[in-house]
């Protein structure tokens, strides 16, 4: 938080500077263009508001902005802001070539988050292993793509290159590590750590902050080292891999803790929406405004779970099967914050700002308000 201090302070002075020289204010970055489009569009960012007021101190919370759903993002992020301390804007991509870019959805969703929140709040380039195919399309979380880059410590360097140049040429403060479907592999898990490790010592020495999100079938596959903040994903426990239910509860969360616990440096990450699964056991991601609307448009009253404290409900779709409808709201999001709370946790992630209620919002930022 003192590096983001320093960073606030002198973008500050540079701008005083500027403006004595010109008589006016500097242009906003120029965010880059890649050459390769992203898998989805996304809508132009709402119209900005002012940046709140830099930090004293670390704050608890930390929310990801995703390239396809950006109409409300900024105006999301400012109802978190006060208990805010980074953005991790998702996400960087890889060329059929096996290197980084950035989409130009993107760069246009970071553009914005900067000019709103970039005095204030540490923005992370978020990297997933997302391969665009020569053909078209994307192959998503590709292991293949990772072992072809963690083959070599060359080649591990030659990567980590790419990836500073990408964030600091995007103006990013750090860099996030969101690489997965490793699954089991062990000799890949083992180069994963080895390649985390290597990241860590050149982006603290190129004067960004690192950090690495692992799902929960990543605990215990290797000895991840000490030095980057590791965001453990917090739920799936259902979801599309299952039939219904809610995507965490305390007794998921209390285990992920405690496997989790030689990690350190730890922020406990949860998951807003929830799904819809059909007769057949399909599961479509819902937001919670969807959630919420679809309950309404069947005349149907969600009803919350005990011992999870997600909502649920079940409707008649117009074919006449029935569906069964799982999700998170504020309450069930403050839930699960007290129980990694309890289990020592004081720092959170939220995977994803886009279509939520404003009462929940208020909600988590009041839940990490409890841990500072």
């Amino acid at each position: 938080m003192a590096s983001r201090r320093c960073r606030t302070i002198s973008r500050l002075i540079s701008s005083i500077l500027l403006a004595m020289l010109f008589f006016g204010c500097a242009a906003p970055e120029t965010a880059l263009t890649p050459n390769t489009p992203a898998p989805s569009p996304s809508p132009a960012p709402s119209a900005a508001v002012p940046t709140p007021a830099p930090a004293a101190q670390a704050l608890p919370l930390s929310v990801w902005a995703v390239y396809w759903d950006t109409g409300d993002v900024n105006d999301e992020l400012s109802l978190l802001a006060p208990e805010l301390g980074s953005v991790s804007v998702f996400s960087a991509l890889f060329h059929p070539d096996d290197t980084p870019y950035l989409p130009d959805d993107t760069a246009a969703l970071l553009a914005s988050i900067q000019e709103r929140f970039g005095a204030a709040k540490d923005i992370y380039l978020t990297f997933v292993n997302d391969l665009a195919l020569t053909e078209g399309g994307f192959s998503l979380k590709d292991a293949a793509l990772l072992e072809r880059l963690f083959e070599s410590g060359a080649s591990m360097d030659a990567h980590i290159a790419r990836m500073l140049a990408l964030a600091k040429s995007a103006g990013c403060d750090g860099i996030e590590l969101d690489y997965e479907g490793v699954r089991n592999k062990p000799a890949l898990w083992k180069s994963y750590a080895a390649f985390i490790e290597r990241l860590y010592r050149a982006a603290k020495d190129a004067g960004l902050l690192c950090r690495v999100v692992l799902e929960p079938s990543a605990l215990g596959k290797a000895a991840y080292p000490k030095g980057p903040e590791y965001v453990l994903m917090c739920y799936n426990l259902y979801g599309s891999h299952s039939g219904p239910g809610p995507k965490a509860d305390p007794e998921f969360i209390a285990s992920l803790a405690r496997e989790g616990r030689d990690l350190g440096d730890l922020s406990f990450a949860f998951s807003t929406g929830g799904f819809d699964w059909d007769a057949n056991g399909e599961a479509a991601q819902l937001t919670e405004r969807e959630a919420a609307a679809l309950a309404r448009a069947h005349g149907a009253a969600p009803e919350r779970d005990a011992k999870s404290g997600a909502l649920r409900f079940a409707y008649a779709a117009g074919d006449g099967t029935r569906h069964t409808v799982w999700y998170a709201d504020g309450e069930t999001l403050a839930l699960w914050m007290r129980a990694a709370a309890e289990e020592g946790g004081s720092r959170f992630a939220v995977w994803r700002a886009g279509g939520n209620a404003e009462a929940s919002l208020r909600a988590v930022a009041a839940a990490a308000r409890e841990r500072k």
